[in-house]
């Protein structure tokens, strides 16, 4: 099971979440295989419309984003740097349209 502490990759201020080649790196998981491990009191839902079944997860303390739900799926997308420890390397890629080549 993967373990998302809230706002622990951010401590100090909201982290970007864009990385350096423009892109925004995210794993999947699913819903229930993931739990957070500390802080979990800290996040707080944000939508566009309350009635908008995205809701972006957002860390209070720090007002950092920590994950994507679409509560009609069973998946979540984590922000990848939010993650603890060791990530296993990207297996693939997706949306790539606009990315630099070799990227």
């Amino acid at each position: 099971m993967r373990e998302l502490p809230a706002g622990g990759a951010a401590a100090s201020g909201a982290d970007a979440v864009l990385a350096e080649d423009g892109g925004t790196d995210y794993v999947l998981y699913r819903k229930d295989r993931v739990r957070c491990s500390s802080g979990g009191e800290l996040l707080e839902e944000r939508r566009l419309k309350p009635e908008s079944p995205t809701r972006r997860m957002v860390a209070r303390c720090c007002n950092t984003a920590m994950f994507l739900d679409f509560t009609r799926g069973h998946w979540l997308t984590l922000y990848r740097g939010r993650l603890p420890g060791d990530i296993p390397p990207a297996t693939m890629r997706m949306m790539t349209a606009d990315r630099p080549e070799r990227v």
